[in-house]
Parts: C-alpha cells; sequence; structure tokens
C-alpha cells in the first residue's frame, strides 16, 4: 500500500477552555497542590516536583517460551513457523518475477498483491477483471490466489481526491493510503466518528462513499483542566484534533507552572511556552501534585509538573495556530513548544530500560 503522510504546518493546535481570572476569582477558595507556591497574582508557581513513581521494567520470559515474531503474527509454534519461512523463501523468487510480468502484460487489470499468513501462508494477486482466468495464464502455484479488485491505486487517488482536499481543510487527518487490495482508501483521521458526522453535516457532504474507510480516533474523556486546579492556572494550552501521527525524535525537558503558566525548561535553561494534545489532562495525581494525565476512559498518569519529561517530535506550532493569540495575552511573547503527549522522563526510562536520570548534555564552549 502506497502510504502517504501528511503533516499539517499548523500542527492542529487549539486551547482548552479555562476560566478567566475574573471567573476565577468567583471559583471559591481551592488549595494548592503539593509544592505550589501562591503568586500575588492568586496563580500558582510550581517549580520542581519529586519524580514520578515507576514500575520496574516488564519481567521478560525465557527464550524457550517465547513464540518468534512469525509465530505469533501467524498462530503457530517457533517450528510450523520456521517451515513457513524457509518455504517462502524459496517462493519469493517466483513471486517477484510474477509481479514483473504483470505489472507490463496486465497494466489496468492488475492492482495489488499481498502476502497472507492465517489458516495458511499464501499471495494473493488482485486483479479487476477475470481474476482466477488471468492468474491462471501465468503460474498454476497454489500459493498464489487470484482475488478480485474494484479499483486501481490511480483510479482510488483520483475517487479520494475532492475527499482528501475536504477533510485536510478542516484538519481531520494526518495521513492515508491507497488500499487497491481491499478497494479502499485508508484515511487516519484525528476526530471520532461522532465529531466527523456532525462537521460532515455542518458542511452538507452528504454520505461518505464505501471506498473511504475512515479510521476515527476516540475523543478525549473528561475535562482537559480539572475544577480542582482550573483557579492557579492561567491557560492550558492543547489541540481541538488528536495527535495524530508526528516526528519520533525523543525531545525533552522540564515541565514547570510559572505565575499560573505552562513552560518548558530546557536543558540550556531557554523557557518555552508549553502547548499539549487535547488527548492530555491537567489535574492532582494521588500524592497531591500537580500532574498531568491521559484524558481516556482509564485515565493513565503522564507525570508531574515539575519534573522531566520526554516526547516524541519536533511537532510543529506557529503563531496562527488557533489560541495562540490569548496565549500570548495571558502568558507572554516566549517562544512555543508543542510537547504532545509527553511522559515523565523517570517513567519512560523506567519503560524501555534506559538509565533513570537524564543525561545533562556537556556545556558549550564558551566562543573567544
Amino acid at each position: 500500500m502506497i502510504r502517504t503522510s501528511i503533516f499539517l504546518a499548523s500542527c492542529l493546535v487549539a486551547a482548552a477552555w479555562t476560566a478567566s481570572p475574573a471567573k476565577q476569582a468567583l471559583a471559591g477558595p481551592a488549595s494548592p497542590p503539593v509544592g505550589a507556591r501562591v503568586e500575588p497574582s492568586g496563580f500558582w508557581t510550581v517549580q520542581s516536583a519529586p519524580q514520578s513513581p515507576v514500575a520496574g521494567p516488564a519481567a521478560r520470559s525465557g527464550p524457550d517460551n517465547e513464540l518468534t515474531f512469525y509465530a505469533q503474527l501467524a498462530g503457530v509454534s517457533n517450528a510450523e513457523a520456521a517451515r513457513r519461512m524457509t518455504a517462502q523463501e524459496r517462493t519469493r523468487p517466483e513471486f517477484e518475477r510474477l509481479m514483473r510480468t504483470l505489472r507490463a502484460k496486465e497494466r489496468g487489470n492488475y492492482t495489488d498483491a499481498e502476502l497472507i499468513h492465517r489458516p495458511d501462508w499464501a499471495y494473493r494477486i488482485y486483479f479487476k477483471r477475470n481474476p482466477a482466468a488471468t492468474l491462471s495464464r501465468y503460474t498454476r502455484n497454489p500459493r498464489f490466489q487470484a482475488r478480485s479488485a474494484r479499483y486501481t491505486p490511480a483510479e482510488l487517488e483520483r475517487l479520494t481526491k475532492p475527499w482528501i482536499e475536504r477533510l485536510n481543510a478542516e484538519r481531520l487527518t494526518t495521513g492515508y493510503g491507497m488500499n487497491a487490495r481491499r478497494g479502499t482508501a485508508d484515511i487516519d483521521m484525528v476526530v471520532s466518528r461522532e465529531e466527523f458526522e456532525a462537521i460532515a453535516r455542518r458542511h452538507g457532504w452528504g454520505p461518505t462513499p464505501d471506498f473511504l474507510n475512515l479510521k476515527f480516533d476516540p475523543a478525549p474523556v473528561g475535562p482537559s483542566i480539572e475544577p480542582s486546579v482550573a483557579r492557579g492556572v492561567r491557560i492550558f494550552a492543547q489541540g481541538d484534533r488528536n495527535l495524530g501521527a508526528t516526528n519520533q525524535a525523543a525531545l525533552g525537558g522540564r515541565i514547570v507552572l510559572r505565575d499560573g503558566c505552562l513552560k518548558v525548561i530546557g536543558f540550556d535553561g531557554k523557557e518555552q511556552l508549553a502547548y499539549f494534545a487535547r488527548e492530555v489532562g491537567l489535574g492532582l495525581d494521588a500524592a497531591g501534585y500537580l500532574s498531568l494525565h491521559a484524558r481516556a476512559s482509564k485515565p493513565r498518569h503522564l507525570g508531574r509538573i515539575g519534573e522531566q519529561f520526554t516526547w516524541a517530535g519536533p511537532i510543529g506550532i506557529d503563531e496562527h495556530a488557533p489560541m495562540v493569540s490569548e496565549l500570548r495575552r495571558r502568558c507572554g511573547n516566549a517562544p512555543l513548544m508543542h510537547v504532545g503527549i509527553p511522559d515523565s522522563s523517570a517513567m519512560f526510562n523506567a519503560r524501555y530500560g534506559l538509565p533513570r536520570a537524564p543525561v545533562t548534555p556537556p556545556r558549550r564552549p564558551k566562543s573567544n
């Protein structure tokens, strides 16, 4: 399947609702989180926090009891997996010759091929017209199975182009691929089905054609910022779409709260204004620390404000992103940093068996 990744320049960001200072004054008294300082403004500062509790790395079973990756994929024993892989290696040259032949002689009819593994392994070859008769002209190998396909990849591209443009205009996807085997465009959505249907009704798009396979993301669960902590935070800036596909470099910094503004402090000590994915919520952990959590049906602790975090990026963001002007008004003109769905570095390192404390990079030599 041809995979097309689309990274949105605007980075799908907006800010979640947070009570304005005037409304906060009516909210009544609230105890600050553990370790927080109340500033003269009434907002909180949290400069540091103990590292989040971590579990040890997952126990690994012995090699004699582990299924190989292919055995798990095919649902067979290791011995059967080994036999299948040997047979597939022997068949591979014939498959490659067949693909070259079909691309040359069955252009517009042959669409795609795939290797299946259950219940037994086989190559499925897809044609628009007369699949069984067409394949029999080129091979009688029972490991090659003919299947019917509705569209070629080029036809799917033409059919889906208007829909892709619609979805991109509304920032509803971060990637798609043409699946000529199934006759669908598989589209990774960054909204839930209910959110998409509301947008489609508003624009009068009508029914979704059957060649679109929209792969929806669940909407976040619960408030973006818990009422118990809203009083001490000026604004909690985050996306109005799910995060979707991002770059995967491991970035990091300490996320702090200074006079009600969430900021990222880099290894160089410079600060940036923090943006979050909409899947992230702000509240209190079980020990009473201001913390981040995943907004899921079963919330997952992400880390405490004041500790070191790790996230995947970089994620682009610019001054035209929703709520940037309001963030600027409340928290100033520091550079922006989109931290996506960050993890406590202590938890991240424990999960992957890395050293618990992040390594501080060496200082840059002074220029002469």
